[in-house]
């Protein structure tokens, strides 16, 4: 049977990050805080802010659940190797590689939702570049490896 620790220890660090930019700890004391605003008979006389508890809330429950799904699976495919490798079973070899597979396509999904999650998420991208509306100029001057001129790269000339 395939050696799966070096794979596994590799996805056990990926799920321990996960719980860190997560801030799973934090955000099980805000899931219950979240919980008991949800609760409130006032709720929906501000709808807006109703709308934000909502919001937050969801977003905080759905975190917590796509961690503990992916904790839960770890841990199951670790003590599922485990056992296989004690007892010599060939025969768990592909559904252990198949849950290696799945969490760590899980964990990239994770990993690629954390990057656009976070206190600015609802507002818009903004761009350091605009389109070009000139024509195009000639560089002056010699050129360093950049393509730039002595006046730098912004420094009038352009391509």
């Amino acid at each position: 049977m395939r050696d799966f620790t070096d794979d596994l220890k590799a996805l056990r660090a990926r799920v321990d990050e996960a719980h860190r930019y997560l801030r799973v700890d934090d955000a099980t004391v805000r899931f219950a805080q979240l919980e008991s605003e949800m609760q409130r008979p006032d709720l929906w006389e501000d709808q807006a802010r109703a709308k934000d508890i909502n919001a937050a809330y969801a977003a905080v429950r759905d975190d917590l659940a796509a961690y503990q799904r992916l904790a839960g699976q770890m841990e199951d495919v670790e003590v599922l190797h485990e056992l296989a490798r004690d007892e010599g079973d060939d025969s768990q070899e592909q559904e252990i590689a198949a849950s290696v597979e799945a969490i760590d396509r899980q964990l990239a999904e994770l990993e690629l939702r954390s990057l656009f999650t976070g206190e600015h998420d609802e507002a818009d991208a903004m761009s350091g570049s605009t389109p070009r509306t000139a024509a195009w100029t000639p560089r002056t001057g010699p050129r360093c490896c950049c393509g730039c001129t002595p006046a730098g790269p912004s420094g009038g000339a352009s391509r």
